[in-house]
């Protein structure tokens, strides 16, 4: 007989995701990637505001269960958010919001643009390098040429970047109609960049 499809339940009803274990700092609008030797990868977020970033990493480790011990329906695992000595992972360029992960082609990420808070934040103008094997950021010197949030990233076939649109203002000013001369409804849009 067929193996039965893990994503139906014994209902048939369908069930794609699972329960990890919980994650130790809860965030949003963070960045996240599979890396292709296996773990799950998140960097930065929010708080449930939205007003201020974190710096912190974290990867989802499903090894640490025991081999011996049947996986449980959730496939719990742990989500570890220290270095090889035991120290918090941060990003060393601040925390961020709304920024991207990309994979290298020597298994290292970075991490693109960003913004720090979406009220009154700037957007990062420093990208950086993380390495999965020694859990540590690196720095990259140069600054992007036109920081910006809200961003996709490409990579091309020989190992390029293409860094495509985003948002390079935080600040949204409003005129309030009949409000001193100021025009009415008049809206200073973010500017995108493509």
């Amino acid at each position: 007989p067929a193996l039965p499809n893990e994503e139906y339940d014994e209902d048939g009803n369908y069930v794609p995701y699972k329960t990890t274990g919980e994650m130790n700092t809860p965030r949003y609008l963070h960045g996240g990637m599979t890396h292709s030797g296996g773990l799950a990868y998140v960097f930065g977020g929010s708080d449930e505001r939205g007003l201020s970033a974190l710096d912190s990493i974290e990867f989802y480790d499903q090894s640490t269960l025991d081999e011996d011990s049947p996986a449980v329906e959730s496939e719990t695992g742990v989500w570890i958010d220290t270095d090889i000595e035991g120290n918090p992972i941060a990003m060393l360029e601040g925390s961020r919001i709304l920024h991207t992960v990309t994979e290298l082609t020597n298994g290292e990420f970075i991490i693109i643009g960003g913004t720090d808070n979406l009220s009154q934040g700037a957007p990062k103008s420093q990208a950086e390098k993380f390495d999965p094997n020694t859990r540590q950021s690196t720095a990259i010197v140069e600054p992007m040429q036109y920081p910006r949030f809200r961003h996709k990233v490409t990579r091309l076939p020989n190992g390029e970047l293409l860094i495509t649109g985003g948002q390079i203002q935080v600040d949204v000013t409003i005129a309030v109609p009949g409000g001193g001369g100021q025009g009415g409804g008049v809206v200073d849009q973010q500017e995108p960049r493509f």
